[in-house]
């Protein structure tokens, strides 16, 4: 395998069109197509919000085109690796499954397949989908008896809903025939406390299965095992391992079933000082922390630190991300999963028994231990606790008593010992298990989609799997992860952008150069918020926006100020789109189970001023300050590409990231892309990479960067794969602007040298390469290393003498090298 491009499927764009790009992609040096969700889902859900998994989507080609597109891969010598969704499944009228136990109850074959308490509610499902009370809608009479064929149903809006045999039908009283169903009708907003089947996240359409239980496995399998039998998938992505029950269970299962060759990828963000559970017989992750490594790679840990003080002295709130990410969580907490926190307490004073706590208290602890937690979730599956998992439940137990007073501190104690199976017997595991899938949703929405959008200092770090409160970790952090993957994940996946990402690739390595000048952004944005005051409206006693909402969209628009003046005519739809989206996710002003029209009216007034023509002046000054670091912010976004393909790992590409991608959070990041003119420019591309440097803006430098890179990797799979991984020292004035490492299989080599910090090197338009940049700026080559090499992407000769090469003769022509014999 050589590398993995990543294609959204859906909106426009299906299996024919996908086929039709292969000789594209095959010429850029891609190995593998890797699909988003192919199953029959739910339509403009790319995919993930599946209906039935025992056929491919009919809207994407059905199977047809899917065998058209796999024969075609398998012709060319091509692997397609499929995103699969065990978790969850639409609960939608689309979904035969979920109609069947609407319809019957706990009496359905397929009642069992998906996670519900049905202790609760007598027995019956809580379906949370009005948009008012109960009472309300049906003195609205938005409700009605209807038929649906031959089978009576009740209608509410585009919502269809089964009514048990022998229950009504059309012309019955609407009240009568909804009292005889197994399922209630609620309100949407009542879903937190009140739902009894667990979602994901906090999405009530989005109903949770239990892959425990063989048969589920089976039955959302079965097509996809028998695609991987045949050849037509070849590799497996997991969606939302940590959904899971057991996901240890689950992987053992699934390699059992596709066999010991066919790699496994699991979606799974690492915390801080977290790994896999070494047990789990996958190739790795999707790699979201190798994204975060790399990143901080391109990241002066002192501009930070002069950002962060900034930061607090600007917006008056000095709370690091540490506390507002335990904020956060406990806010979701109260207002997303109340019901089933609730649960799990009620779980804990069964096991605790007559040592329990008051109810009150023990809620408070167990909210805090789990807005404590350090990582996603633990993996406890028995009555046997791992170290890793020990140690990250002592350590939320431990930040759990600073935060709590009286008897709630009290109560984290006997939190701590029945989480860690020190006491609850029988009752204490299967709370754990529950807890389990709790913890990940709250620190997804807490993190991920709340505190991420409200700590606007550096948002080049504010991304999946990265760690904002953390000091950035530089080169020697990479290298040390790097040599652990070469160790022990060595196909695991490098990407640097994905489909959820926050920030593309592209718009992270420009802002990450804000660490390099502090001062003069902190000036900057001092001035604009002068400039920009009469724009700020005044909303229940407070100016709108508030100064964290400000930095935001100064910030956003310096990272996606698009390098083409003929990019720039909807850039300020997409401002405003992102600015209410991240309004909402903030949940500080307004929230999307809360709107608050009035601060959101006021927001976008000020980006429509800030966008229109009363603020050409101030765009003006942002722009001047993009240009003077916009040639750093491409070294950044070039290094990153040379560093993927070169890095252990499978380098993963993004649709559309082989050139600029100057893209925020979903919807923006999955709007079409053109791949009829990616692949005309490839066929296009000058070989003088001078033309090329000149060039830059049209994207074609980073094409001939990818294509060389990966021709290098395509050459010699297992020298990136299985070699291993060496970091090199640089020496001279200039010596910490290098990253710079070795990959080595017995006899053969490479070398890739990219720069980082070189902000001061470079002016519009001006690359840091030769002397002026270079001079007396060594690399010192591993033993062993050979003397003759050729640069990739130049095809400049390279000798070496007594193991030493001057960048100046390196750095010539382009300002990063990827070396070969």
């Amino acid at each position: 395998m050589v590398a993995t491009y990543r294609l959204q499927f859906g909106d426009g764009f299906a299996l024919d069109d996908a086929r039709r790009a292969l000789p594209y992609l095959q010429s850029l040096g891609v190995s593998d197509l890797y699909a988003s969700p192919l199953l029959a889902a739910r339509p403009g859900t790319s995919g993930y919000h599946v209906t039935d998994p025992t056929q491919i989507a009919p809207e994407l080609g059905g199977s047809p085109a899917f065998e058209a597109l796999t024969g075609e891969l398998r012709e060319r010598g091509m692997g397609l690796v499929l995103d699969i969704v065990p978790n969850h499944m639409a609960a939608s009228s689309e979904n035969r499954w979920w109609m069947d136990v609407l319809r019957r109850g706990r009496e359905s074959q397929y009642a069992s397949f998906f996670d519900v308490d049905w202790e609760r509610h007598g027995g019956k499902l809580f379906v949370p989908v009005l948009g008012a009370s109960l009472d309300e809608v049906l003195e609205c009479g938005e409700l009605v008896a209807d038929d649906e064929g031959d089978e009576p149903v009740l209608r509410y809006h585009e919502h269809v809903f089964p009514v048990a045999p022998g229950t009504g039908g059309g012309g019955r009283d609407v009240p009568a025939v909804l009292e005889a169903q197994g399922y209630i009708l609620g309100h949407w907003r009542d879903a937190a406390e009140r739902i009894n089947y667990r979602r994901f996240f906090d999405i009530s359409d989005l109903v949770s299965l239990r892959q425990e239980d063989p048969r589920v496995f089976e039955a959302t399998h079965a097509l996809v095992l028998e695609l991987v039998e045949a050849g037509r998938v070849t590799g497996l992505r997991v969606d939302h391992v940590d959904g899971l029950r057991d996901p240890t269970g689950y992987l053992e299962r699934l390699r059992g079933a596709v066999g010991p060759d066919v790699p496994i990828w699991v979606e799974k963000i690492l915390g801080d000082d977290e790994t896999l559970p070494p047990e789990w017989p996958v190739q790795g992750t999707t790699g979201y922390e190798f994204a975060s490594a790399l990143g901080d790679v391109f990241v002066d840990p002192d501009g930070v630190e002069e950002l962060r003080v900034f930061g607090a002295s600007f917006s008056e709130r000095p709370e690091d991300f540490e506390e507002l990410a335990a904020k956060k969580q406990r806010q979701v907490m109260d207002q997303l999963f109340s019901g089933q926190l609730g649960s799990v307490v009620a779980d804990l004073r069964a096991a605790l028994g007559p040592h329990a706590s008051d109810d009150e208290s023990l809620r408070a602890a167990l909210a805090e231990v789990t807005a404590r937690l350090p990582v996603y979730r633990t993996y406890i599956r028995g009555r046997e606790v791992s170290q890793r998992d020990r140690r990250f439940i002592e350590r939320a137990a431990r930040d759990a008593r600073r935060g709590l007073r009286g008897r709630s501190r009290a109560a984290v104690e006997l939190v701590r010992s029945v989480l860690l199976l020190e006491r609850g017997g029988r009752h204490a595991l299967e709370l754990v298990l529950r807890w389990q899938q709790l913890t990940g949703p709250v620190t997804a929405k807490g993190v991920e989609d709340t505190a991420l959008y409200d700590y606007p200092l550096l948002i080049s770090r504010n991304d999946v799997g990265a760690h904002p409160g953390t000091a950035a970790g530089g080169p020697e952090a990479f290298h040390r992860m790097c040599r652990a993957r070469a160790r022990a994940a060595p196909t695991a996946l490098s990407a640097t952008s994905t489909h959820d990402s926050k920030r593309s690739e592209d718009v992270r390595a420009v802002l990450s150069v804000l660490s390099e000048e502090p001062s003069a952004w902190s000036s900057a944005v001092r001035r604009w918020s002068d400039m920009a005051a009469r724009w700020k409206q005044p909303v229940d006693g407070e100016l709108v926006p508030d100064a964290s909402e400000e930095l935001l969209i100064y910030q956003t628009l310096v990272g996606v100020w698009p390098l083409d003046a003929a990019d720039e005519a909807g850039l300020a739809a997409r401002i405003e789109s992102f600015a209410r989206k991240a309004a909402r996710e903030a949940k500080v002003h307004t929230s999307w189970m809360e709107p608050n029209e009035k601060h959101e009216d006021a927001l976008l007034g000020f980006v429509r001023a800030l966008m229109g023509p009363e603020g050409a002046h101030l765009r003006s000054d942002l722009q001047a300050f993009r240009r003077r670091i916009e040639i750093a912010g491409v070294v950044n976004a070039l290094a990153q590409v040379v560093v993927k393909v070169a890095a252990p790992g499978i380098p993963d590409f993004y649709r559309g990231t082989e050139t600029w991608f100057l893209r925020l959070v979903d919807p923006d990041n999955r709007e079409p892309f053109d791949l009829d003119r990616a692949a005309e420019m490839l066929a296009s591309l000058p070989e003088d990479p001078d033309e090329l440097l000149r060039g830059w803006r049209d994207g074609r430098l980073k094409l001939h960067v990818v294509r060389a890179a990966l021709a290098l990797r395509r050459n010699d799979p297992e020298l990136f794969t299985r070699g291993s991984y060496i970091p090199i020292e640089a020496r001279g004035p200039r010596a910490n602007s290098v990253l710079a490492f070795a990959r080595r299989l017995r006899s053969r080599w490479a070398v890739a040298v990219v720069p980082r910090l070189v902000l001061d090197a470079t002016e519009p338009d001006r690359f840091p390469i030769g002397p002026a940049t270079w001079n007396d700026t060594t690399l010192a080559l591993p033993d062993r290393a050979p003397h003759r090499w050729r640069n990739v992407f130049t095809g400049a000769e390279i000798s070496v003498t007594d193991g030493v090469i001057g960048l100046v003769d390196l750095l010539d022509r382009l300002p990063f090298a990827l070396i070969a014999v």
